[in-house]
Formats: C-alpha cells, structure tokens, sequence
C-alpha cells in the first residue's frame, strides 16, 4: 500500500517493512471511496483482513471482489504480478501483510504445511474466511497499540508472527484444508485414495 496517500480522514501507514515481508493499515474515515493502486505481487503471499466497513479488489474494467467486514482474503499468485485498486468504502479499516513464501516456508520447517510443499508452490490460490474472534482482537490492536519508535520494529515483528500463527492454526493442517487443493477434483481424488 502506498504510503503518500494520507489525509485528515484517510490514513495509510506501513508498520512493518522488510525485504521479505510487510504489514501496512489503511483506514478511510470519510464519508466518499477511496482508491489505492497496488499489486499482489508474483511469489509472494498476500492477506487482507477486513475488519470494519468493505473494499473492493479491481482487478480490470471485467473483474472485482468484494471483502466485507471480519472477513480475510489469502492470495498467491506465482506467475505474474496482478495490478489492482483497493478500493475502500466509508468507515472502513483494513490490514495488508504480505510474505515472500521462503519466509513463510522457514516459519514452518518442522510442523510443514500442505501447501508449502515445493510441487505447490506454482499452483495460484485465493482463498476467503472469516476472521475468528482471536484474530480480529490482534488485528484491531495494530490500531490502537501507542509504541515509542525503538519498540515499534520488535512488536509488529511479534504482530506478524502472532497473526500468521493463528491464521493457520484455525485449519486443520490436513490435505482437505490446504488452500492449493481448493480444487475439488483434486480433493476428491486424496479422499479416494485415504
């Protein structure tokens, strides 16, 4: 997310930035849409969390999606960069992280999950959940939380971690829920085979 775009009513702010990840907030208190232009950039995977309000993902002049509140969308698309406007309504609060899926893949070396195996890792995926209860209180702490600057670094770190954390302990990590076999056929085929 852009950092250049803030004004009295709409506040766009990177928490964290490293070259392997970021977490940004964005928040738009007034009362007309606002716009972003942004990326889900190639190899990397991005998470947007709703936690007030709605947005809009246009992807082009044919396709959207639409997040509403307590809501999360998962992307990961390993063959191009995909260009869009994020694009929120009045009243809305949203958090952006985005991981390189190395970065992600070294969190879980020892407890593996599904899809980061290395035969996944050129498989697309979207995926879309509701945001439980434990996670939207550490989201909504991003815009609270009052840090001196020597701590700001240390805590979102921890943040990341906590959020990425919980994210993935609220599925199983079994093959029906990882989200590289939301195809059906696919899952059809590992059920077959148990």
């Amino acid at each position: 997310l852009p950092v250049g775009v803030n004004t009295l009513k709409s506040r766009f702010k990177t928490l964290l930035e490293r070259e392997d990840l970021t977490l940004h907030t964005a928040e738009n208190k007034d009362s007309e849409w606002i716009g972003i232009d942004t990326m889900v950039s190639r190899n990397i995977i991005h998470f947007y969390f709703c936690l007030k309000g709605s947005a809009i993902f246009a992807f082009g002049p044919h396709y959207s999606r639409q997040i509403e509140k307590q809501r999360n969308y998962f992307f990961y698309n390993p063959e191009s960069d995909l260009p869009f406007e994020l694009r929120l309504a009045p009243e809305t609060r949203i958090v952006s992280l985005s991981i390189m899926l190395e970065s992600l893949h070294k969190l879980f070396t020892h407890d593996a999950l599904p899809f980061l195996k290395p035969e996944n890792a050129k498989t697309k995926f979207y995926d879309e959940r509701e945001i439980p209860a434990q996670l939207y209180v550490v989201l909504n702490q991003l815009f609270t939380v009052t840090l001196s600057e020597h701590a700001e670094k240390l805590y979102y770190h921890g943040k990341v971690l906590e959020l990425l954390g919980l994210y993935f302990s609220e599925r199983k990590t079994d093959t029906e829920n990882c989200p590289f076999l939301n195809d059906q056929e696919t899952v059809r085929k590992i059920k077959h085979a148990k």
